[in-house]
């Protein structure tokens, strides 16, 4: 049961990455005039921030973000 809930936010998480990535590329495929790619260029930066926080909600997770910019005094964080 504990591995089933550890594997359902990374499912949650690529789905919702991977599914606005293709999505973006197949609608740049439909109107073919580069729009959604330079768009994705861009969004590419934040989209996995976005599905996180998503993926957090969804899920109700309650864990603290590990967050450091102190990379290399503890490789850790």
């Amino acid at each position: 049961m504990e591995k089933q809930k550890i594997k359902q936010p990374i499912f949650i998480y690529l789905l919702i990455v991977f599914g606005i990535c293709f999505g973006l590329g197949i609608m740049e495929l439909i109107a073919n005039n580069g729009q959604f790619y330079n768009f994705l260029g861009i969004a590419f930066t934040f989209i996995p921030v976005i599905a996180a926080a998503v993926t957090r909600r969804i899920t109700n997770e309650k864990a603290k973000y590990h967050l450091s910019l102190k990379v290399w005094k503890n490789p850790k964080a």
